[in-house]
């Protein structure tokens, strides 16, 4: 095969760059006015006021209702990112992109060659979306859900309504066709609850996340009709009057399973906000959600912390350890990655290129700060103080992105399995015989090397 070659800018692109750069700095950070969207997208508020109304229910009988008032994203000092202050609470779960937080992160690579050690087959009309193993299980996210053991034996299936899947040590969790939450066992698939959102049947689930004995999920409503149709994929526009929900529910004393496998006593807490779609992401004391025009800033008990204006499209969302949001946004001149700290700080823009893609996964985060995006064909690093590090050809729409515990970026190009250091420099660890893979690379603890292509989960391991 062909190697590919490094595309390095010239000094007249990387001038193109910066100005590019700055122009969207510019455009995010001042106050002109938000791109144009689909009419059912745009936040509900005063564009005077420049305000949002939320309302908190904790109870049918106890609903409190908040006017915010949005404030503007403030450009920050030069320099990186704040970095993390303490230590930080421990998900309970592995989601898609690596955790909560979306930042993609997975285990140390294994040195030496990679090789399959087994194959599963995945069902013809599946088209996978990501892997996540815990422990000794493996779960491959698509229409219907596979749940394989470290091995490659099926254990168990279910069909998978419009949501992603959290997995933990004993239950995998999604939201089936019915719209509930269902928790499944991992030793066989078989459903042990399912307990129906504030959201209901007719909403797009966009996370799930597990600390202690409560459970979040975020989605946003979608026409019903439209409901089977659910998918990042689908290009449906919310429906007029769409709202987005952030909803806490706790698993304490009292909850009793019914006929059926349905919950009751679960205690909730939902924050309604009036705007869709949304985009969630859970840093470490920092519930990110962003819909169109507005950031907000949430607590663990779904109060407001900070609600700052956006004056763009939110597209994708990731967390880091400090709480710092990394976005990927759309305005009328083009594709950006933007960062901003809880405190509202925003670094300049980075201009990306033009992509196809309607929903692009979150921003992958390494653990010094350095951001990975790819977007139309290009692979791009950032540092942690928001320079433009370098830029590689990629594949039109590569599988994703995952990054290790020593920076090393793995990325699914084609058939390619790509690894890329500090540099840039590229190296191939595996070449699939079985098409395109279509996931992002996850490393599992045992060091198995896991990915998808349309037909097959693809376990790979060290010589």
């Amino acid at each position: 095969m062909t190697p590919k070659a490094p595309d390095t800018p010239q000094p007249s692109r990387a001038r193109a760059q910066r100005v590019a750069a700055a122009l969207l700095a510019a455009l995010i950070l001042s106050a002109c006015a938000l791109p144009h969207a689909p009419a059912a997208a745009q936040t509900q508020r005063s564009k005077k006021d420049k305000t949002m109304e939320v309302r908190l229910t904790t109870s049918p009988m106890d609903i409190a209702r908040s006017t915010l008032s949005l404030q503007p994203l403030r450009a920050a000092a030069p320099g990186p990112a704040p970095a993390a202050a303490g230590p930080a609470p421990t998900p309970l779960g592995i989601a898609p992109n690596g955790s909560d937080a979306q930042t993609g992160r997975t285990h140390a690579l294994p040195t030496g060659t990679l090789a399959p050690v087994w194959r599963a087959d995945i069902p013809a009309e599946l088209t996978p979306r990501f892997v996540l193993t815990q422990g000794n299980v493996v779960a491959v996210q698509a229409a219907q859900w596979q749940l394989l053991d470290i091995n490659g034996q099926k254990l168990g299936s279910g069909f998978a309504g419009p949501g992603q899947l959290l997995l933990d040590s004993a239950v995998l969790m999604s939201i089936d066709v019915n719209g509930y939450l269902a928790g499944n066992e991992v030793g066989d698939g078989r459903r042990r609850f399912i307990i129906l959102p504030v959201g209901g049947d007719a909403s797009m689930f966009s996370l799930i996340s597990k600390r202690g004995s409560e459970v979040l999920i975020a989605g946003f409503e979608q026409p019903k009709a439209d409901f089977e149709q659910l998918d990042r994929s689908a290009t449906l526009p919310p429906a007029p009057g769409s709202a987005s929900h952030v909803e806490v529910m706790s698993f304490g004393e009292g909850i009793r399973v019914r006929a059926g496998g349905m919950l009751t006593g679960v205690k909730t807490r939902n924050l309604r906000i009036p705007s869709a779609p949304l985009f969630a992401a859970r840093g470490p004391r920092i519930v990110w959600a962003a819909v169109p025009g507005a950031l907000l800033a949430l607590g663990a008990d779904l109060s407001v912390s900070a609600a700052y204006e956006l004056k763009a499209q939110p597209l994708a969302i990731s967390s880091d350890e400090a709480d710092n949001a990394h976005l990927i946004v759309s305005t009328d001149k083009g594709r950006a990655l933007l960062r901003v700290s809880a405190q509202g700080t925003a670094w300049p823009a980075v201009a990306l290129p033009d992509s196809a893609e309607r929903l692009p996964k979150p921003p992958t985060v390494a653990a010094d700060g350095r951001v990975f995006v790819a977007s139309g064909g290009s692979l791009i690093a950032v540092s942690a103080a928001g320079q433009v590090l370098w830029t590689k050809p990629v594949s039109a729409a590569p599988g994703g992105l995952a990054v290790t515990p020593d920076g090393t970026l793995l990325v699914a190009d084609g058939t390619e399995l790509a690894a890329f250091n500090a540099t840039g420099e590229r190296r191939v660890l595996y070449t699939s015989d079985r098409g395109a893979l279509i996931t992002p690379p996850v490393v599992s603890a045992q060091g198995q090397v896991l990915v998808a292509s349309k037909t097959h989960l693809i376990a790979l391991r060290a010589r």
